[in-house]
């Protein structure tokens, strides 16, 4: 009762004054522990109750225990005290505990065994993890929707999608769980890549065909009424491009709630759709739906993608009324809507009434003034931020190359760059150097170019692109040749390359 009540302190008061402890008591006490995030607590408990009474630990109390490694991994926390996440301890105090519920002749037990798989899944350890699953597959109680969460967890989609499949095979009926889980799988292989390549159009299509089967039993099993397997399938066809199928689920699902109308309107965001999300959202405002921050972000999405100042504002409006204005990833939206609505003024506005406003705050502001053409401004926000002796994200550093390259500043450009990793141990990306490239090539320094040229690794194709475009710009054919086949080593079957040379070529002597 105390523990449900968040009373922990007055459960371990009445656990401590008990005149006589039993398997029960003992385990309700560790379950505390856990329900309350305290791991080290309760792990601590169960060794006491090892060594006062070893003939309560039953199976419970093993799965329990288990049950606190798993909080204790999700936490990153260190067991054994404060200090950096000791994943490597939190393994042995888990795998000791399987150790002995083995000795015991708990092995075989299907809740211990998904705890076991579990904690497994949260060290990092995968492949301990299946190895866990052959024997929940001989159990007649194989917890199937854990094994799919955890496989989801590591990004596993077509193995999520394999298991899902046996379950049917082992003739099992999915749950509304079990559903979900494979639905989040059909999401996860929707998007596995982020260009539109043919891999991607494929993953796709199969995403989609998966998903309407699901979407078939989910409501033939009467799953549709259900927010979260709704909610689910509304989202996979969004993110599969099937934006039709996607509203058709929307008006199946009749008790619709915030989290189903929010999954609709982020089906809309995924497909770059900001008309329909900007109505949509009016739509939910006149139907009194209510709001979150995801509904805010979607819409300040949506605003971003059309430029409409008025919605910008009534949005803005309408964050103020429910006090959202406090939530800094809602503020940085708001500074970046307004920048897409060529309002750089109510940007600034709000950007300088944030008390504390962090990096991406920061970088949000800095974006909006470089889209507008104001390097200037970009840069003395930049300047700003490391006065304040803030630490530059990579995107800060990103934005003030660029800025740079804009205004023809190179030996700022330059010294930004080697700050970058000088003073703030920031490894430079890939559009760290196609800025520099652009930087340089704009000012003509090729000599300082083909000295980066030695510096950089050749497995990028971006890099090339915009070393070969500089050639172009300033016609030179013999920095152009040397970019080319480079680039030749890594990408001799992409045509980009091909194209940027050969316009090289058409235009100079070479």
């Amino acid at each position: 009762m105390y523990v449900n009540c968040m009373a922990l302190a007055k459960a371990v008061d009445f656990f401590c004054a008990l005149p006589q402890m039993n398997a029960a008591s003992w385990t309700t006490m560790i379950a505390g522990y856990v329900e309350q995030q305290e791991g080290v607590f309760a792990i601590r408990l169960y060794r006491q109750m090892l060594e006062e009474a070893s003939d309560c630990c039953d199976e419970l109390a093993f799965a329990i225990a288990l049950q606190a490694c798993i909080c204790l991994a999700e936490k990153s926390s260190n067991p054994i005290g404060s200090g950096p996440p000791n994943m490597e301890a939190i393994l042995e105090v888990g795998q000791s505990l399987y150790a002995d519920a083995y000795r015991r002749g708990f092995s075989s037990s299907a809740t211990l065994l998904g705890a076991v798989a579990c904690m497994y899944s949260k060290c990092g350890m995968i492949s301990k993890a299946e190895s866990m699953f052959s024997y929940l597959m001989l159990s007649p109680n194989a917890p199937w929707s854990k094994v799919l969460l955890i496989y989801i967890e590591h990004g596993k989609a077509k193995e999520a999608l394999l298991w899902y499949l046996q379950m049917h095979v082992e003739g099992k009926h999915a749950d509304r769980i079990a559903l979900t889980h494979a639905v989040q799988a059909c999401e996860i292989l929707a998007e596995k890549y982020d260009t539109l390549s043919l891999c991607t159009l494929q993953n796709r299509m199969i995403a989609l065909e998966i998903g309407q089967a699901l979407h078939t039993d989910a409501f033939k099993a009467g799953f549709m009424l259900d927010v979260f397997v709704s909610s689910s399938i509304i989202s996979l066809y969004g993110k599969c491009g099937s934006i039709i199928e996607a509203e058709v689920a929307f008006q199946e699902f009749l008790q619709k709630d915030i989290v189903s109308w929010n999954a609709m309107l982020s089906a809309y965001v995924q497909q770059h759709l900001g008309e329909r999300v900007v109505s949509f959202y009016h739509m939910m405002v006149r139907k009194d739906v209510g709001a979150d921050e995801v509904t805010f972000l979607s819409a300040l999405q949506g605003v971003s993608m059309i430029g409409c100042l008025d919605s910008c504002k009534q949005v803005h409006f309408a964050i103020v009324c429910t006090g959202s204005d406090q939530v800094m990833s809602i503020v940085s939206s708001l500074v970046h809507a307004y920048g897409s609505c060529a309002s750089m003024f109510d940007a600034e506005d709000l950007f300088s009434k944030v008390v504390k406003p962090d990096v991406a705050l920061w970088n949000t502001c800095s974006a909006g003034h470089f889209k507008d053409g104001n390097s200037v401004l970009t840069m003395s926000l930049f300047e700003e931020l490391r006065q304040m002796h803030m630490r530059p994200s990579e995107v800060s550093f990103l934005l003030a190359i660029s800025a740079c390259s804009h205004m023809g500043l190179l030996m700022q450009g330059l010294e930004i760059f080697v700050s970058m990793r000088k003073d703030y141990h920031c490894d430079p990306g890939i559009k760290h150097y196609g800025s520099l490239f652009d930087l340089v090539g704009r000012s003509g320094d090729f000599k300082r170019l083909q000295d980066l040229l030695s510096r950089i690794p050749n497995n990028n194709l971006t890099i090339w692109s915009c070393l070969l475009a500089a050639c172009f710009t300033h016609s030179n054919p013999e920095l152009a040749l040397e970019t080319f086949n480079r680039a030749m080593i890594s990408y001799h079957k992409d045509a980009t390359p091909y194209v940027l040379f050969s316009n090289v070529c058409a235009h100079t002597d070479l």
